[in-house]
């Protein structure tokens, strides 16, 4: 997700951890747990076993990106998952509910 380039590396990591700090809350991993089925997609025996290994995968950091045509430098922070290859479409479709839940929070949805 692109930050302001006006935002100052203070209000960067300010935003980073407010992002985390939602996205780690009981109700909001419970809810994508819920959503997206992992206790029985992770083989988990516990939907509180499936909250758990989601908030050790999930990560909200600082990033950049670089422009493809202008190579400009975009401040970023990134939110998503770490996992396994094998893993990798489901990993994408936990990504992909975080940036819609992280959208949602910050009042960008449409």
């Amino acid at each position: 997700m692109p930050v302001n380039p006006a935002t100052s590396m203070e209000q960067r990591t300010r935003l980073q951890e407010q992002i985390d700090g939602y996205l780690r809350r009981d109700n909001v991993l419970r809810s994508m747990v819920t959503k997206l089925s992992l206790v029985q997609r992770w083989d988990m025996n516990s939907e509180a076993e499936a909250v758990e290994r989601l908030k050790q995968s999930m990560f909200v950091r600082l990033g950049e990106f670089r422009h493809p045509m202008t190579q400009e430098v975009l401040a970023t922070i990134d939110v998503g998952v770490k996992g396994k290859r094998k893993e990798t479409p489901l990993m994408a479709e936990i990504a992909t509910e975080l940036a819609a839940e992280t959208r949602d929070y910050l009042g960008l949805s449409k």
